[in-house]
């Protein structure tokens, strides 16, 4: 069985938790993810098996209102959070 374990700063890294997602024990931690590519689908093609990667605490914005047109996507109605 894989292990993937995620961390996003020194306190989640003491208290990452086990969990099964998709048949694989992972351990994973609050938000602010980075961690090693281990596997990659056919239709990937951004990122390769090795490459470090990162989610931050707000993965995505609508990029059309007030806050996002002034560069403060982190105050976006539509903000979507990890």
């Amino acid at each position: 069985m894989g292990q993937l374990t995620l961390y996003s700063s020194i306190d989640s890294l003491l208290t990452s938790v086990p969990v099964c997602v998709m048949g694989k024990e992972k351990n994973l931690s609050m938000h602010e993810i980075v961690g090693e590519v281990t596997e990659v689908g056919s239709k990937v093609n951004k990122v390769k098996i090795g490459d470090k990667v990162g989610v931050g605490c707000m993965v995505g914005a609508c990029h059309a209102c007030e806050s996002c047109n002034s560069n403060l996507e982190n105050y976006c109605p539509k903000m979507i959070l990890t």
